[in-house]
């Protein structure tokens, strides 16, 4: 039951950002909200070098890249929660270098209401934060942590959408 509403609510932190996505999104907010914000650097991640298929990649997946999660540095992302940050999100092309803010993506008040009416504890709901690529214009970036994952989703005009969520304990595919 925890695994479905986490899976629930990595689904609709990807439907918001796809939704927001049908809309233009305005880069001018964007770029006011990065204003004169401080970013300090986190490593979340550190490539594995020589990735194999995987059982739990689509076969429809044809590129893809393994990536090793710092589970100290996800910790103290969380519990610092910063206001605005710096990541680096490597891949065997390249290095896609994110500069994010906190952002809200659930209501005041929000809770989890299971079919019975009961009301679920304890949720994680994660930290939210939306962003670009350093040097990118026109992209765009979202990132939510949780105690045990990170979920991404980074694009750019010129190279479309890339994904990063949880593949295995310790694991993240970038595809």
């Amino acid at each position: 039951m925890r695994i479905s509403l986490l899976l629930l609510l990595a689904l609709f932190t990807v439907h918001s950002f796809v939704s927001a996505q049908k809309q233009p999104i305005s880069q001018s907010k964007v770029r006011n909200q990065l204003a004169g914000k401080d970013f300090p650097a986190y490593q979340l991640f550190s490539l594995v070098k020589t990735p194999e298929k995987s059982g739990q990649i689509s076969a429809d997946v044809s590129k893809y890249d393994l990536l090793q999660l710092e589970r100290s540095a996800i910790q103290q992302l969380k519990k610092e929660a910063p206001e605005s940050f710096s990541i680096q999100v490597p891949s065997s092309e390249k290095t896609y270098e994110l500069q994010l803010v906190k952002t809200q993506i659930f209501a005041d008040g929000f809770t989890v209401q299971m079919a019975s009416g009961a009301t679920m504890e304890g949720v994680d709901a994660g930290t939210h934060y939306q962003g670009t690529i350093v040097g990118v214009e026109g992209s765009i970036a979202s990132l939510s942590v949780y105690d045990d994952r990170v979920s991404a989703l980074i694009s750019s005009p010129d190279e479309g959408n890339v994904m990063v969520d949880k593949l295995q304990e310790g694991l993240a595919s970038v595809s």
